[in-house]
C-alpha cells in the first residue's frame, strides 16, 4: 500500500513527488503537464521524441527521452496517453507500486474494463481533466482502485505468472504434437 496516499492530498505544490505523464509531448498531454506545473505541481515526463513538450520543460518539468519503468519510481500518479499500450513495462511498474493512473478508454484497453476498476478512464478532455484531478485528491477511492490494480498485476501480469502461463501453454502444445505424431498410420 503506497502511504502517501492516504496522508495527503495529491494534488499540493507541497508534495514533491512529481506526477508523470507518459507521452508528454502529445497535445493533451503536454497540456495537462503544464496546468499541473502552473498551478506548482511537480512533474515529470516521458515520450520517444520530447520535443514537443519543451514549453513544460520551460516551465520546470523533468522530461526524458524514451521509456524506461524507473520512470515512475517515486510519483504520486502517472498519467498516460492513448499512443502507450496498456501492458507498457512504465504502467506495470506503476501499477505494481500502487502508483494511481489515469487514461483514456482506449489506452487501458486489454487491461481496464470499467472506469474506476484499476485506473480512471475517460475520453472526452474535460472527463480526463476531472478524472485527473480526481486522483490527485481523493486519495481514499484512489487508494483502494490502486490495491486492485497491484492485486490484478501479481495475480495475472507478474513475470512469474506470465512464465507459468508460458510454460503451461508450450507444454499443452509439445503434449499435443507429440499425440499427433505418435499416433499409428491408419493405412
Amino acid at each position: 500500500m503506497n502511504e502517501g496516499l492516504t496522508r495527503v492530498s495529491l494534488f499540493t505544490a507541497d508534495d514533491p513527488r512529481p506526477v508523470h505523464f507518459m507521452g508528454i509531448a502529445g497535445a493533451g498531454m503536454s497540456a495537462l503537464a503544464l496546468i499541473a506545473r502552473r498551478r506548482g505541481v511537480p512533474v515529470s515526463g516521458c515520450d520517444a521524441d520530447p520535443r514537443g513538450a519543451a514549453d513544460v520543460a520551460r516551465a520546470g518539468a523533468r522530461v526524458v527521452q524514451g521509456h524506461d519503468p524507473s520512470h515512475v519510481g517515486g510519483t504520486r500518479a502517472v498519467v498516460y496517453t492513448a499512443a502507450v499500450t496498456a501492458n507498457h513495462p512504465e504502467l506495470e511498474a506503476a501499477r505494481a507500486a500502487g502508483i494511481p493512473v489515469v487514461s483514456t478508454t482506449v489506452g487501458a484497453e486489454g487491461l481496464a474494463r470499467t472506469d474506476g476498476e484499476f485506473c480512471s478512464l475517460a475520453d472526452d478532455p474535460r472527463e480526463f481533466a476531472a478524472k485527473t484531478l480526481a486522483i490527485l485528491n481523493c486519495p481514499g477511492p484512489t487508494r483502494v482502485m490502486t490495491e486492485r490494480a497491484r492485486a490484478e498485476v501479481e495475480a495475472n501480469w507478474d513475470m512469474p505468472v506470465l512464465t507459468e502461463k508460458l510454460e503451461t501453454s508450450y507444454r499443452h502444445a509439445l503434449s499435443e504434437k507429440r499425440r499427433i505424431t505418435c499416433r499409428p498410420d491408419p493405412a
